[in-house]
């Protein structure tokens, strides 16, 4: 066997961190399709007119939008001994948090409960979500900086 192929051998990832790899992703869109639920609960169990839920999405994307920018520079700025982006991928319990906490919206009446679902949203999707996604390129970046990587994740691969 060639020094190449031992490199190769060597390099295969084993079962555990295929899954750990893939687990924050499919957790991601588990917590994505529990959101799609947000304006029907918003409007028909919390009794929100759908105005009101429409315009506390809107905002949040617009701070989300901000969010998005410092986060970048946060991430680009980090350096620590587990990596650039690998301390952020805890966010993911921030996201299920939050999501718990929207769809457990205490009896507030309704400016209550519109702020209830404003912040819990806004803290879900503008800081949590913004802290993976801002990584994910990083990440990429260095699980397959070479192509002998992608062909171990994806055996289909070229």
């Amino acid at each position: 066997m060639s020094t190449k192929e031992n490199m190769e051998v060597k390099e295969k990832a084993g079962a555990f961190k295929t899954v750990a790899f893939t687990m924050s992703s499919v957790s991601r869109a588990v917590a994505v399709i529990s959101m799609g639920y947000l304006t029907y609960y918003a409007t028909n169990i919390l009794g929100m007119t759908p105005a009101l839920v429409g315009t506390l999405l809107l905002v949040s994307k617009l701070f989300d939008g901000f969010t998005d920018v410092i986060m970048g520079a946060i991430v680009d700025k980090t350096n620590t001994k587990l990596g650039k982006a690998r301390p952020y991928e805890l966010a993911i319990v921030g996201i299920w948090l939050c999501t718990w906490l929207m769809f457990s919206c205490p009896k507030l009446g309704a400016v209550g409960n519109a702020a209830w679902l404003f912040c819990t949203y806004t803290l879900a999707n503008s800081l949590f979500v913004t802290m993976m996604s801002a990584t994910e390129s990083d990440i990429t970046a260095v699980r397959f900086a070479r192509k002998v990587h992608a062909t171990v994740w994806w055996p289909w691969a070229d």
